[in-house]
């Protein structure tokens, strides 16, 4: 299962469920690749006053396990307003 912690101060749960994906038991000592898709809206909030969603700057927690309650990898990552865009075409 795939936790998404939103930036502190906005009111959201610690985690929220954001994916899950079925394996078979992974025995110990061994590992597999699991993908987890996120999506834009997967980052939002709904703001009600403006009525709309919006995404948060700010740092959002990730968390992987096999529940809420057995977290067994954790990460992080940033969404910054002035976050820099590369024009490729040239």
């Amino acid at each position: 299962q795939l936790y998404m912690g939103f930036p502190e101060g906005l009111g959201e749960p610690p985690k929220v469920l954001r994916g899950f994906v079925r394996t078979t038991e992974i025995q110990p000592g061994r590992s597999t690749d699991i993908v987890f898709p996120l999506f834009e809206r997967d980052l939002q909030i709904y703001n009600a006053n403006a009525s709309k969603w919006e995404t948060p700057e700010g740092k959002f927690g990730v968390f992987v396990g096999a529940s809420s309650r057995d977290i067994r990898f954790t990460s992080a990552f940033a969404v910054c307003e002035s976050t820099p865009s590369f024009d490729l075409s040239q």
